[in-house]
């Protein structure tokens, strides 16, 4: 996912509504206002959740159009659930002085955030929309039931054995009880 899909997407998990009359105020450098996600991007921003690169002389960008990193998508699920954690994490791939250190442990603590079978969490590979999907439904607490949720939509291209095929279909799909 992009840097940008990832504003608008947790802009529209907030409970209060991005007032109308919002504008971007600059904060990054390469977020030009009007564009469609300037916007989303500018308040997470003004409220804590996103956070830039430093430009030199002292500016921000944030990399729009770029792909989000798994530990830059944990701290921005960190920072959006305002978490905190003593705990430590399991992942063998992480110091203690990594810049996520804490963001990751908080979100693993809650048990949104898995690791790979070699123990790792690989912090700096791209994350896949498989796995924010996965994500979101656990902050959520979303999790597939066939026998309550009307299916409406099957996607053609993932396959039934595929690891995450019931939480794209969570997804995917409206969240109306079916009638008894």
């Amino acid at each position: 996912m992009t840097r940008a899909e990832v504003a608008v997407m947790f802009a529209k998990l907030l409970n209060e509504q991005i007032e109308a009359n919002y504008r971007a105020k600059g904060v990054f450098s390469d977020v030009a206002d009007g564009i469609w996600f300037a916007k989303e991007v500018e308040y997470l921003a003004n409220i804590g959740i996103l956070t830039g690169y430093d430009e030199s002389g002292g500016g921000k960008y944030y990399a729009p159009y770029g792909a989000i990193t798994r530990a830059e998508f944990a701290a921005i699920v960190s920072r959006f659930e305002n978490l905190s954690s003593t705990q430590n994490m399991t992942f063998n791939d992480i110091p203690r002085g990594y810049w996520a250190y804490s963001y990751i442990a908080n979100t693993e603590a809650k048990g949104w955030i898995k690791g790979y079978e070699d123990g790792g969490f690989h912090p700096e590979s791209y994350i896949t929309r498989a796995e924010v999907v996965t994500i979101v439904n656990r902050i959520l607490e979303r999790t597939f039931n066939r026998s309550i949720y009307s299916i409406n939509i099957i996607p053609y291209d993932v396959s039934d054995n595929y690891w995450a095929f019931h939480d794209i279909l969570e997804a995917m799909n409206g969240h109306n009880l079916l009638d008894n």
